[in-house]
C-alpha cells in the first residue's frame, strides 16, 4: 500500500510587499477623504460668513430707512431739526456690537433732503454700511 503523504493545508501569508501596498491604499483613501472633508468644512464656513454679512447689510438697510422716518417725524415736529447721530445698543437689535446711525438734513432749492446712514459696528472698521435718502418739497 502506497501512502501518499498529503501536505497540510497552509495559508499563504501576505508578503511584506502586499502589506505595504494595502497600507499605501488605506493612507491614500484617508488622505483623499480628509481633503474632501476639509473642502466641505471650508465651504460651510464661507457660506456662514456670507450669510452673516448679508444679514448685517439687511439690518443696516432697515435701520437706515427707519432713521428716515425718524427724521421726517422730527422735522415735522420741529422745522429747525438739522439731524443727529446716535448709537443703537447691540442688545436692542440682537447683534454682537452696536450700530451707529447718522441723519443729515440738507435744505436745498424748494425741498428738504434727508440722508440716513447706518453703520455696523459703531466703532472701528465697518463691516457693513447702508444709506437711504428722501426729499420733501416745501411747497
Amino acid at each position: 500500500m502506497i501512502f501518499s503523504q498529503q501536505q497540510p493545508a497552509t495559508r499563504r501569508r501576505p508578503t511584506a510587499a502586499r502589506r505595504g501596498v494595502t497600507l499605501l491604499v488605506v493612507i491614500v483613501i484617508i488622505s483623499v477623504s480628509m481633503l474632501i472633508l476639509a473642502g466641505a468644512v471650508r465651504s460651510l464656513v464661507d457660506e456662514h460668513r456670507q450669510t452673516r454679512l448679508r444679514h448685517t447689510h439687511r439690518q443696516c438697510r432697515i435701520i437706515a430707512h427707519a432713521a428716515l422716518e425718524r427724521a421726517r417725524a422730527k422735522h415735522l415736529a420741529n422745522n429747525s431739526y438739522t439731524g443727529e447721530t446716535w448709537t443703537i445698543d447691540a442688545d436692542e437689535v440682537e447683534f454682537a456690537k452696536p450700530f451707529q446711525v447718522t441723519i443729515e438734513v440738507e435744505p436745498s432749492d424748494g425741498e428738504i433732503q434727508w440722508k440716513a446712514t447706518a453703520r455696523y459696528p459703531a466703532e472701528g472698521t465697518p463691516e457693513a454700511s447702508e444709506s437711504a435718502a428722501a426729499a420733501l418739497n416745501r411747497e
